[in-house]
């Protein structure tokens, strides 16, 4: 009967929809946020196949992605294309099937940003701002992203992955770094095995695909609430005519790193 409090933040959906119009994968307890959505097994009769032991059986999982992509930069960014690569990347490389059996698969509804002011305190952020990588990384290195913090709410993607030399002569290299940032906010650490096309390995390029056990470890993190922690922004000093504070994306850990 009443528009969804969030409307604002799934624009391309219709504010009296419901759970992004998926209520049988998705929930809205609340009708502030969507949430992760299970789907468990059913018998002929659409009632749900309950064990000895009164437990039914998960065969299905949707994370839904909500939230805001800014630049940060000061650089002139194709932002509704950026959007669009980085959606695409998340909805592809975060999809499978845990080591449980039940399949995964994610949903993504991402805004631009012009401001802080855009941002809501709910809301995940990709800001493609500049990196400072010789702080971390020492001289001629690079560093593509860095996440605020492990469970945190921001990702930085350095915006040469989406205007300048990175965005033409390396295929991803924006959205890559998005989806492998991302991959911290869900509490994945990097990846130690020799599977080259993993998202998450720690050296070299970042690959397509998490594993079955990285999904395991994500429902894992949600049912722990090791996910969504801190905020999304910080207040930073800020010169303009008179030093005053400004609301900016929210550092964290990448403070070192992450130029304002």
């Amino acid at each position: 009967m009443n528009p969804d409090a969030m409307s604002d933040s799934f624009r391309s959906l219709s504010p009296y929809n419901y759970a992004a119009n998926n209520p049988i994968l998705v929930t809205d307890p609340d009708g502030n946020d969507i949430s992760f959505g299970f789907q468990y097994e059913q018998d002929k009769d659409g009632n749900d196949v309950v064990d000895k032991n009164g437990n039914r059986n998960l065969i299905g999982v949707t994370m839904t992605v909500t939230g805001k992509v800014i630049n940060a930069s000061g650089r002139s960014v194709n932002m509704s294309k950026a959007i669009k690569k980085i959606t695409k990347e998340l909805t592809q490389a975060f999809r499978g099937t845990t080591k449980q059996g039940v399949k995964f698969s994610t949903e993504v509804d991402l805004t631009e940003a012009d401001s802080m002011d855009d941002v809501k305190g709910s809301d995940h952020l990709f800001a493609i701002t500049e990196l400072d990588e010789d702080k971390l990384l020492g001289e001629d290195s690079k560093l593509f992203g860095i996440a605020n913090q492990f469970g945190g709410k921001v990702a930085f993607i350095d915006v040469d992955g989406f205007n300048g030399p990175l965005d033409s002569s390396v295929l991803r290299n924006g959205e890559a770094t998005a989806a492998h940032e991302f991959g911290h906010l869900l509490n994945l650490r990097h990846s130690k095995s020799n599977f080259t096309s993993n998202l998450m390995k720690g050296n070299g390029w970042p690959g397509y695909f998490i594993t079955a056990k990285q999904l395991s470890s994500i429902l894992r993190s949600y049912s722990d609430k090791k996910l969504n922690k801190g905020k999304n922004y910080e207040m930073t000093p800020h010169y303009n005519k008179g030093w005053k504070t400004k609301k900016s994306p929210n550092r964290g850990e990448a403070k070192p790193v992450v130029k304002y």
